[in-house]
């Protein structure tokens, strides 16, 4: 910290902090976090099913205290993240759509990232008898190059990744995928966030049934940009699975490739005028356009010519990060 008001650096201190957070860590990301060092502090979960876990041998923190320590840190002001990972052996689709639904349940509406799950050599996952035992299949896929710049003279890495487990057939790995950009896209980087508190806060609505529902709405509203940025992700996630790339580059966000729901979210915000007025009906159907312009505040898209600045410092810098929110709704 001293150094830090001495020279203004280090800017900002970034570590994978201890799975099971304790007032150690909480001292640790408050004492960062007061010298402006701290980018967001990791709930490590997973899993949110107690019977995964077991047969992963994880031990997460506490579920009754994960909604606590969410709001602990949250009215501290410091930001966390929570990371699933679809497709572990035992878990299903309806287990994994679940585990979704208590992190958001749990206020972790802005921090919640999914996986897939990688088979790294030399881990039990890799084992034959292991494999055998849960089902478990694996696609040589190509690696996701996130935030990097594509050079086609590079050799591509490619990883084992498991597409299906006796839990989990692949149709429902395929859907859990989906289904989890979508709350990616939508939910946790804010387009219909506000929205889907209010439906499950003041109205009982699950937050699986609202996002349910409008994936239907999309299907049935094909010349909308919602739907067009979904079946874009869907394209992709075929042609991954063909072999292909996972590259998503637009010009306007620099010469980067993105994952795919920040892509999707980029395109929506250069368009949001658009995406608002199309997805008004949607709002009228729950029966909640009381809310739409409501909602439409809480976002703010790039100003013309700036996209490249603005997808470098609220999507990629901060997404995982302080002041995220408050970048999207232009303040």
């Amino acid at each position: 910290m001293e150094t830090k008001k001495a020279f203004g650096f280090p800017q900002t201190f970034r570590t994978s902090f201890a799975k099971n957070s304790n007032e150690i860590v909480w001292s640790l990301a408050n004492e960062l976090h007061q010298a402006g060092m701290l980018k967001a502090v990791t709930l490590a979960m997973q899993s949110m099913d107690k019977d995964v876990l077991k047969i992963i041998k994880r031990k997460n923190i506490p579920f009754d205290n994960f909604s606590d320590l969410v709001k602990r840190y949250e009215e501290a002001g410091i930001p966390t993240y929570t990371e699933l990972i679809m497709g572990l052996p035992g878990e299903t689709l309806d287990s994994y759509i679940n585990g979704i639904e208590k992190c958001l349940e749990a206020g972790q509406h802005g921090g919640l990232f999914c996986y897939m799950n990688v088979m790294l050599p030399n881990t039990e996952q890799a084992n034959p008898v292991y494999r055998e035992l849960h089902g478990l299949v694996a696609f040589d896929m190509e690696a996701m190059l996130s935030h990097g710049t594509p050079d086609p003279s590079d050799i591509r890495e490619r990883q084992e990744t498991i597409v299906a487990t006796k839990a989990m057939p692949h149709a429902d790995w395929e859907e859990a995928y989906l289904y989890s950009k979508l709350i990616e896209v939508f939910h946790v980087q804010g387009l219909l966030q506000k929205t889907a508190i209010v439906c499950h806060d003041r109205l009982g609505m699950r937050y699986r049934d609202f996002y349910y529902c409008f994936w239907r709405w999309l299907d049935d509203n094909t010349d909308t940009i919602a739907y067009q940025e979904v079946q874009r992700i869907n394209t992709l996630l075929t042609q991954a699975l063909r072999g292909g790339s996972w590259d998503c580059i637009d010009p306007r966000f620099g010469n980067i490739s993105w994952p795919p729901e920040e892509f999707a979210f980029a395109h929506i915000c250069c368009e949001l005028e658009r995406f608002y007025d199309e997805v008004f009906p949607f709002f009228q159907k729950l029966d909640v356009d009381s809310l739409w312009d409501e909602q439409r505040q809480e976002i703010a898209g790039p100003e013309p010519g700036k996209e490249s600045e603005w997808a470098r410092e609220v999507i990629w810098y901060g997404r995982k990060g302080c002041g995220a929110k408050l970048k999207r709704k232009g303040k």
